[in-house]
C-alpha cells in the first residue's frame, strides 16, 4: 500500500515540474531545501513557488488578476502576499522603487510566504 501511495506521490511530482520547471540558477535558502528533502523522505511540507517580476507593464496586468491558493481551510491571495512583502521591504530601508524582482515561496502549512527579493534579499512574511 505504502509503495502505491509512493508511486502516487512521484507521479504528481511529476506533472508539477513539467507545468513549472524551476531555474537552477536561483537562489534557494537552506530551509526551503531541508524542506524540498523532508518532503521527498514523506514529510508533509508542501511548498508553492510564485516568480513575479515586477516591470511597469505587468504590474498593470496584475490589477486584472487575482491568484488564490486554497488549502486546508486556509486562502492566500497573491496580491495580498506582495503588498505585505513591499511593505517589509520598505520596513527594512529600501525604497519601493529599488524592488524590481521578486520570488515568492509559499508555505501554506505554516502560514509563511519566504521571499527572495532582486536576487539578493531574503525573508519571509507571516500570513
Amino acid at each position: 500500500m505504502a509503495s502505491k501511495r509512493l508511486k502516487k506521490k512521484k507521479q504528481a511530482a511529476a506533472v508539477l515540474q513539467k507545468q513549472q520547471p524551476v531555474q537552477e540558477k536561483e537562489p534557494v535558502t537552506k530551509e526551503m531545501e531541508q524542506n524540498a528533502q523532508e518532503t521527498e523522505n514523506g514529510g508533509q511540507n508542501i511548498c508553492f513557488r510564485m516568480d513575479v517580476d515586477l516591470q511597469q507593464e505587468e504590474k498593470e496586468e496584475m490589477k486584472n488578476m487575482n491568484f488564490y491558493v486554497q488549502w486546508n481551510g486556509k486562502e492566500f491571495c497573491q496580491a495580498d502576499i506582495v503588498e505585505q512583502i513591499k511593505k517589509q521591504w520598505e520596513s527594512m530601508g529600501h525604497t519601493p522603487e529599488s524592488l524590481e524582482k521578486l520570488n515568492i515561496y509559499l508555505k501554506p502549512e505554516e502560514s509563511r510566504a519566504y521571499f527572495v527579493a532582486n536576487d539578493s534579499v531574503q525573508g519571509c512574511v507571516e500570513l
